[in-house]
């Protein structure tokens, strides 16, 4: 299984404090290439609203395969989010930064 997710649209609207992000997520398997859209909207109070973007839905026969099809594709696209953000922080935080400062040789002449 290889996974990819990458950051293909960014806008932020200072004025309004608003932002939306919009990711490639892939998922590839032994047989197909699973590839959609993760849209990450804040709202001007701070809250995210994630959405998947499903596009290029097979038609299916019956309910029941549509339904199953559908939690295959999310599973994945679910594998794939958590291999690229699990464990990450978006931002290091401050004593780690001062850490690594420390930890750098002297430039002094």
């Amino acid at each position: 299984m290889k996974t990819e997710v990458d950051l293909i649209y960014f806008e932020k609207n200072r004025e309004e404090k608003t932002q939306l992000s919009k990711y490639y997520v892939s998922h590839t398997n032994s047989k197909t290439i699973l590839e959609q859209i993760l849209v990450i909207e804040k709202d001007r109070f701070g809250r995210y609203t994630p959405k998947m973007e499903f596009t290029d839905f097979p038609e299916l026969e019956s309910e029941k395969e549509a339904a199953l099809k559908l939690a295959d594709w999310m599973r994945r696209m679910s594998e794939a989010i958590e291999d690229h953000w699990q464990d990450k922080k978006q931002y290091p935080e401050p004593a780690s930064l001062a850490e690594q400062w420390k930890a750098l040789p002297s430039q002094s002449k």
